[in-house]
């Protein structure tokens, strides 16, 4: 597929995504500010989830952010995996790491927030890194 092509596809996904699906599992009323989570939150994929570093940016509360982070789950956007430690007390109060789903969507999100020349290979350097 010509990356033009690509392009336009996946913006609209990403429309459809977030007109239908997201609105039909929340009362999600600022779709920008929602668009610019999932993009915020594509930097961060494979890193440890800290709500607080993305709210802040966002002119959000820490449980919106977890109200966000469960659509995104429930609609098989992100994983969510548990940190891995013996002690089951510790394990279940660290923080988990966030991953998309599809690593295509993440790098796209990813390239939003950048310009669109270094936007596909800066993209592509933070996927290498985490993926």
């Amino acid at each position: 597929m010509h990356p033009a092509h690509a392009t336009n596809w996946f913006r609209s996904y990403l429309q459809t995504y977030l007109e239908r699906d997201v609105r039909a599992v929340s009362a999600i009323r600022d779709l920008l500010t929602f668009r610019r989570f999932l993009s915020l939150l594509a930097t961060r994929h494979g890193q440890i989830l800290n709500k607080t570093e993305l709210a802040a940016p966002l002119g959000l509360s820490v449980p919106a952010i977890g109200q966000w982070l469960g659509i995104l789950e429930v609609t098989g956007q992100i994983l969510l995996v548990p940190s891995y430690i013996e002690n089951l007390g510790k394990r279940l109060i660290k923080s988990p790491k966030v991953y998309f789903d599809s690593v295509n969507a993440k790098w796209r999100l990813f390239a939003t927030r950048t310009t669109p020349q270094s936007s596909m290979a800066a993209a592509r350097r933070a996927t290498s890194k985490h993926a």
